[in-house]
Parts: C-alpha cells; structure tokens; sequence
C-alpha cells in the first residue's frame, strides 16, 4: 500500500489524533530547549515533560527517557533518584505521545 492511499483510507477522526500529537509533540520540544540544561535533576525534566503532555490533552506513550553519555537507551530516572544533567555528556531524551 502506497502512502497516499493509507491517508486517503485515514478516518477524520484518526487523522486529527495524529494532527494533535504532533503538535504536542513539537511543544514538548520547544520545552525541552528550555528545560535540558546542566545540573538539572533528570527525574524533574521527565517529570516536566509528562505533565506538559498531559497538560495538552494527551498522554505519554511510554515514561520520558533520559539518557547520559554511554546509556544508549530506555533509561527512565526513579522517583527518587538525584541524578542531574552533567555539562559534558551527550543528553538523548526519548518522548512518546499519544491521542486517543
């Protein structure tokens, strides 16, 4: 099946739950250029992260990953972790949004 034909066989419904992630999606990384910075604590950036989705009418497809240097992926901080964004690493940060 061709791109075109699975949008033209999409639901107006599907297509604006799609059109809403996306969006928020785009606003969680506008908030991330604001809120990833060094020596912020990992669990309040996640923490941050997941109630701006929220707050924007969807959920979060997975718990916000914060990952530091050598930790490739699927990192999610505790709740009562301290760990905080160092100066010198690598930051990946893996979000996952959902509509409906």
């Amino acid at each position: 099946m061709h791109q075109i034909d699975v949008v033209k066989d999409m639901s107006q419904e599907y297509y604006e739950a799609i059109k809403k992630a996306k969006a928020t999606l785009f606003n969680v990384l506008k908030l991330m250029e604001e809120i990833v910075k060094p020596s912020k604590k990992c669990i309040d950036i996640a923490e941050s992260i997941e109630d701006h989705i929220v707050s924007q009418g969807a959920s979060w497809g997975f718990p916000v990953n914060i990952c530091i240097g050598q930790i490739a992926a699927h990192y999610t901080p505790l709740i009562d972790e301290d760990s905080v964004i160092p100066a010198d690493e690598i930051i990946k940060v893996d979000v996952g949004v959902s509509v409906d």
